[in-house]
């Protein structure tokens, strides 16, 4: 990728797929397998009432309507235990920020972009082959700059998102190669804390792509959130900086309020053990 593309170029390149995928839950995907489901069953329904009804054997018709209930409930509960793989979102993404984020992704890389369902409880090894296949099919497609399609106020608020979203992930992957366990333990919160924030973003941008009359609080959000984006990279690469001594038990949790606590907890203990006696 071109080293002059803007953070947000190379969020779109190499992160927005699989940040849509965790905000894409079983909701959707549930109703559209129930609708198919409920259509499959009910078209076995007919056939079946459709073969037995010239019979003058009441006992066949009567066996045909029974035989294509059973069938319907066996498609109905083969449906049910498929879906039950997929989990809820986990990243709430509001539907104007997923709108917006797609329309940006096909205007950056044109009609041919689509995304695959995401399921969390899929096997490891399938999922790593489905992003690298992804992966391998992107890297060969050409990139539109985003900055050529986005009103100047809305790149300069997702530009300056990506750049500090792309830092913490960049800091964590690289974490992961380590001896260090903090990082690693803490990773989860970390990621879902600044997916959260970055929802939140998106959805500014796509507010102030629709109604650009909007002011001063929308700003004041907007600064909160990037502030803190900030301060999350900040202190993940400093804690990565000095991640080999680093003690195991740090409690993570969801919010970016308490990853930012246990990151400066963590950094206030470590200059404490460092002052001179």
């Amino acid at each position: 990728m071109d080293p002059q593309a803007s953070s947000l170029d190379r969020f779109l390149r190499n992160g927005a797929h699989d940040f849509l995928g965790s905000t894409w839950g079983g909701n959707s995907s549930a109703l559209a397998g129930g609708i198919w489901g409920g259509l499959l069953g009910g078209g076995l329904a007919f056939l079946f009432a459709s073969v037995t009804v010239g019979s003058p054997d009441v006992g066949a018709a009567v066996s045909g309507g029974i035989a294509a209930g059973m069938v319907s409930l066996g498609v109905v509960g083969a449906m049910r235990k498929r879906l039950a793989r997929f989990e809820k979102p986990t990243v709430k993404l509001s539907d104007e920020a997923r709108r917006f984020l797609f329309r940006a992704m096909r205007q950056a890389f044109g009609a041919r972009y689509t995304w695959i369902v995401h399921e969390p409880r899929m096997k490891e090894r399938i999922q790593e082959r489905r992003r690298a296949l992804f992966s391998a099919r992107i890297d060969e497609w050409e990139q539109r700059p985003a900055e050529s399609f986005l009103h100047p106020d809305v790149f300069a608020l997702l530009d300056a998102a990506a750049k500090d979203y792309n830092r913490i992930q960049g800091e964590l992957t690289l974490a992961e190669a380590e001896p260090g366990v903090t990082l690693k333990k803490m990773k989860p919160a970390i990621m879902q804390a600044a997916n959260e924030t970055m929802a939140d973003l998106l959805h500014e941008a796509s507010m102030m792509e629709t109604y650009p009359e909007r002011g001063g609080s929308a700003g004041r959000v907007s600064e909160r959130h990037l502030a803190a984006l900030r301060e999350t990279a900040d202190r993940v690469e400093a804690l990565h900086a000095s991640e080999p001594d680093v003690p195991e038990g740090l409690a993570a949790t969801r919010t970016m309020d308490s990853v930012l606590e246990d990151l400066r907890m963590e950094q206030i203990a470590r200059a404490e053990l460092q002052a001179p006696d």
